[in-house]
């Protein structure tokens, strides 16, 4: 090797981690192990889509030139490496350096710039670009779809936002998972989605839509199962815009949603329902018995009938905040802990979000938040007192602890009717209305 090569070699040292000296072909002019065993050629350090690029480097006038390349040989032990292609007194010189992290890392900026963290998206603001590569003629019919997360505000204030992260999350899952490779999903805003399709006409959307609807379906253990309100549009000529197409997708959209949220809000009370009766928090036979004696109870007092349809759906959703109650605290056999009885008191609040949050019964939300508090002032959650809890509420307090009485599966010796009527008049004045209590025993009495 003559001096000014070994000269040229120790300077470059000095900056890269391995420099090699290569002819023209990119063969190696002094052994080197940085290339892969039985090879002399540069060519075979990189990747096989990088090789033409690596050629190019080689063959070129220009003094220096470099790149990052996708490195192939294992001998490196990186992933990406930035080579750099130098000529110097006739001589080719080849620079290498570790790139992986700094590749890594650019790339996760890039990701991070173009897509959604949260449900891994593409962001709208990327939308203008998509509609340019894909609203060409050859891509005709292109539908697109507008998704809204039903039950998105309900969710995050009855449950917590992490329950609302998840939720999004395996929409998201859903909508791609229904969706043809080479559609793109992005996320317009907290619970809006957009689906671009090229190349899907009426039976794609209907294969896509119908995906999607199984995959909700299968969805029974969720609190707040995902389902979607949804707008359509398609192009299916080259002289209509896509642009406008998307409002009327929107607008679909908004349309559907009106009376899709009367179907969720349905919906949700009876998965809610079922999932109560699922773990055993609260029978379907438990709360029949509290309707139907809260309704006799109603009658006794002499109530409207505007009062006993409001005692009635109240009665129906009184516990519903018991889905998130963690099950081994509402079925523990022994004593609960202070922190675990402060978690079961929640539970008329999580019934309050939720009720109000279905939109249209704020006045059964209420009463049902306030179905523990006490006649003495000593209940929960708010420790109203007296006339202070509604009369529906203090109903409800009465018939509900009355048949628990008798009939809880968390007591492990169950009362005898005339040990609750004892219980009933011994808790008269503290825990029950003593109007209400004396409407109860009267019924009672009657058989």
């Amino acid at each position: 090797m003559s001096n000014d090569v070994s000269s040229v070699l120790n300077v470059l040292s000095m900056v890269y981690e391995h420099v090699l000296s290569v002819d023209k072909d990119g063969n190696t002019l002094m052994p080197s192990n940085i290339l892969p065993e039985g090879s002399s050629n540069v060519l075979s350090i990189v990747s096989q889509p990088d090789i033409a690029k690596m050629e190019y480097f080689l063959k070129c006038d220009e003094e220096k030139v470099d790149g990052v390349f996708a490195v192939f040989s294992p001998n490196l032990k990186m992933k990406w490496a930035k080579i750099a292609c130098l000529k110097k007194a006739g001589n080719i010189f080849i620079g290498i350096n570790d790139y992986t992290e700094k590749q890594q890392s650019r790339r996760k900026e890039q990701h991070t710039s173009q897509y959604d963290m949260l449900t891994n998206t593409h962001y709208r603001h990327n939308l203008e670009t998509a509609l340019k590569e894909i609203d060409r003629p050859e891509n005709l019919p292109i539908s697109i779809i507008m998704f809204d997360v039903n039950g998105m505000k309900l969710t995050n204030e009855a449950f917590g936002y992490a329950e609302g992260d998840a939720l999004l999350k395996k929409c998201t899952i859903i909508i791609n998972s229904a969706s043809p490779v080479d559609s793109k999903l992005f996320r317009m805003n907290g619970d809006e989605f957009l689906l671009l399709c090229p190349l899907c006409g009426e039976n794609c959307r209907q294969e896509i839509l119908g995906k999607i609807e199984a995959m909700c379906s299968e969805e029974t253990e969720s609190m707040i199962p995902p389902s979607f309100s949804i707008g359509i549009a398609y192009k299916e000529s080259e002289n209509e815009r896509a642009t406008l197409l998307i409002k009327q997708a929107e607008q679909n959209l908004y349309a559907n949603r009106i009376v899709e949220s009367t179907k969720f809000n349905a919906s949700i009370i009876q998965n809610l329902k079922n999932l109560l009766s699922k773990k055993n928090f609260e029978t379907s036979a438990h709360i029949s018995r509290v309707k139907g004696l809260a309704l006799s109870l109603g009658e006794e007092l002499g109530l409207n009938q505007e009062q006993k349809n409001t005692l009635s759906v109240a009665a129906e959703m009184h516990d519903i905040g018991k889905v998130a109650i963690p099950d081994e605290i509402l079925g523990k056999q022994g004593p609960l802990t202070d922190e675990e009885w402060d978690i079961v008191r929640q539970h008329p609040v999580t019934s309050y979000r939720i009720i109000y949050g279905l939109g249209d019964m704020y006045h059964i939300a209420e009463i049902v938040k306030c179905h523990h508090e006490r006649y003495d002032g000593t209940g929960y959650p708010s420790g109203l007192k007296g006339e202070e809890i509604p009369l529906i509420a203090r109903i409800l307090t009465l018939v509900d602890s009355y048949d628990n009485m008798l009939n809880s599966p968390y007591v492990k010796r169950k009362m005898t009717q005339q040990d609750a009527i004892d219980e009933v008049k011994r808790c008269t004045g503290s825990q029950f209305d003593p109007k209400i209590s004396d409407a109860l025993l009267n019924i009672i009495k009657k058989g």
